[in-house]
């Protein structure tokens, strides 16, 4: 049950031109193979080619199970109404046309993710025929790509993660184009190098999370952004959201930006046209103004909201007797797909239901900055107090379905070690035993 048309998450709504950060071998379910014909090892999927993969791993499960798979989309869950009744999940839905639904259960997994919404078009008091702000799903429509051949004016892209870099290069293919992209970027995004990441991705963020010791994030990203660890098309970027690009990428984008308005965020635009700024880093700052000219076009790439499920927060990972499983995204055992192919796995076996699960979250409002280190240490913690049976190490030998922890086995790319590896968790507990200690924080605080 979702509210989107069909399956395959956000991506199903995701501007035309996206593709993956990494390599597709590296975004791949195990033992589940994509069906791309004469494609190197290192080529960025595309919308289209994702969604197939997608399709067909849930088509090979199907077939291979013989579960029986009822997909109701255009199906709104209301998770505030769930209730217990005669030991089953009470689920209240609306479906399509705005009926109610009520679907009885004896489980019920939330596994809505991350919830990432939309982009917006970024709003504007001006009148439209002075300053036009279109989105980034706008720009590869018929109409919206002529107009923007058709003037002179010029193009000022909102953000600089890696959306404002897709939609610059993507703007890059564009002749007429040239010489008319601008950019406001808040407080600067770094990447991971992604020449780099094809050595040793996990050496290099290993090296990244033992050197961070919660107070010193700025030298940590300082010096990767020297070690050419990272990139970015920001002069002193302040945040890594685990985006990645490559070095020509780079110089493409910073060849097409004309002017960068660095550190300030776009308030509004004014009635005569001038865009209204202020400091990203401080909202009490004086405004300031920049006149632009007639027919200026926007497009706002800036960070999606990303809405994590409150309940989890309140009520934990699991309620109603263990019978109502959430996956968290605030206390992660790796992405979301590691934490839930764990959880539910350990679920179905009753793992949780005589044994408490020690679980550290992220505070997201407290450490902007510092988040997805937060979380890789959040993820070694986690990973380090999961109540394992006994019998853990055997079954992950044995059992075809846990294969995935120790590798991302698949035919197209050979087995390797990675940081999700459980049986071998030396440098993860090297980083929890760290963090422990350099906050004095004990296993029973």
């Amino acid at each position: 049950m979702i509210k989107i048309k069909h399956g395959g998450g956000h991506w199903t709504w995701q501007y035309e031109y996206v593709r993956l950060h990494q390599p597709y071998t590296h975004y791949t379910l195990p033992d589940r193979e994509w069906t791309l014909q004469n494609k190197n090892d290192d080529y960025l999927a595309n919308k289209q080619e994702i969604l197939e993969y997608l399709e067909n791993v849930v088509k090979s499960c199907v077939r291979e199970s013989g579960i029986k798979l009822v997909e109701l989309f255009n199906t709104e869950v209301c998770f505030q109404s769930i209730k217990m009744v005669n030991n089953r999940n009470v689920v209240k839905c609306t479906d399509k046309i705005g009926a109610s639904v009520e679907i009885h259960s004896s489980r019920v997994i939330n596994a809505i993710g991350a919830n990432i919404q939309p982009t917006n078009s970024y709003k504007i008091s001006a009148n439209d025929d002075y300053v036009r702000s279109i989105t980034i799903y706008d720009i590869c429509q018929s109409k919206w790509k002529h107009q923007i051949c058709a003037t002179s004016a010029p193009i000022y892209i909102i953000g600089s993660g890696k959306t404002a870099m897709d939609t610059i290069l993507w703007l890059s293919k564009i002749p007429e184009v040239k010489n008319r992209v601008h950019i406001i970027s808040g407080r600067g995004v770094y990447f991971i190098n992604r020449d780099a990441y094809k050595s040793n991705l996990n050496n290099y963020t290993f090296k990244l999370i033992s050197d961070f010791d919660t107070n010193n994030i700025d030298d940590v990203y300082v010096n990767a952004l020297k070690k050419g660890i990272f990139l970015s098309a920001h002069p002193n970027p302040k945040k890594w959201n685990l985006g990645i690009i490559s070095e020509q990428e780079i110089e493409v984008i910073k060849n097409m930006i004309q002017h960068k308005i660095l550190d300030k965020r776009l308030l509004k635009v004014d009635n005569d046209g001038k865009f209204i700024l202020q400091d990203a880093n401080n909202n009490t700052s004086p405004l300031e103004y920049l006149s632009v000219p007639k027919g200026t076009i926007i497009i706002n790439c800036a960070t999606r909201s990303i809405h994590d499920n409150n309940s989890v927060k309140k009520e934990g990972v699991l309620k109603y007797d263990n019978l109502f499983l959430t996956i968290p995204t605030n206390s992660p055992l790796g992405y979301t797909y590691d934490t839930s192919h764990i959880l539910t796995h350990f679920w179905y076996m009753d793992y949780f239901k005589n044994t408490k699960m020690l679980r550290y979250e992220i505070n997201i409002d407290s450490c902007e900055k510092e988040y997805i280190l937060v979380a890789f240490v959040c993820n070694a913690l986690n990973k380090v107090y999961l109540p394992y049976p006994k019998n853990y190490s055997e079954n992950l030998k044995t059992d075809r379905e846990y294969t995935f922890l120790t590798s991302r086995s698949n035919k197209q790319f050979p087995p390797q070690k990675t940081n999700l590896n459980l049986l071998d968790m030396k440098n993860v507990q090297k980083i929890a035993k760290k963090f422990l200690r350099t906050n004095k924080i004990s296993r029973n605080t």
